[in-house]
């Protein structure tokens, strides 16, 4: 806080309810991030449309269809087209997540620019792997 010496009381006192009221809206839109990102769902499809998935924010995955033709394909090969496919949903949910972030807390906010930190860190430890 600045240095308030020889300011008016009154003055103080306003100065100390703006800033209240500041960290009182901070800490709502914060809520209403959290609970807007909590809801998001980041949804994929692969390129031949045998795989559809879809996760939340963390990458969890919370769906995943496979059309018929994905039970023809070797073990290895659908393995494979799964985990680029949830791989893809995970980029898309963290993309949603930071859009959230950016609205709510403010494009470049130090909580925004620590979430896009955080998102940015869990979607590289997702290997993608070859289709």
């Amino acid at each position: 806080m600045s240095d308030m010496t020889g300011l008016d009381p009154d003055e103080v006192l306003a100065r100390i309810a703006r800033d209240v009221a500041g960290a009182h809206e901070r800490a709502a839109a914060a809520t209403r991030a959290r609970e807007r990102i909590d809801a998001v769902r980041g949804t994929a499809r692969s390129s031949r449309g045998r795989v559809v998935a879809v996760v939340d924010p963390t990458g969890l995955l919370v769906d995943l269809r496979l059309s018929d033709s994905a039970t023809e394909l070797r073990p290895a090969a659908l393995a494979a087209e799964i985990r680029a496919t949830v791989h893809d949903a995970h980029l898309d949910a963290a993309e949603r997540a930071r859009a959230i972030a950016d609205d709510e807390l403010g494009t470049g906010s130090a909580v925004s620019r620590r979430l896009h930190e955080e998102l940015d860190a869990r979607t590289a430890r997702t290997t993608q792997a070859p289709s």
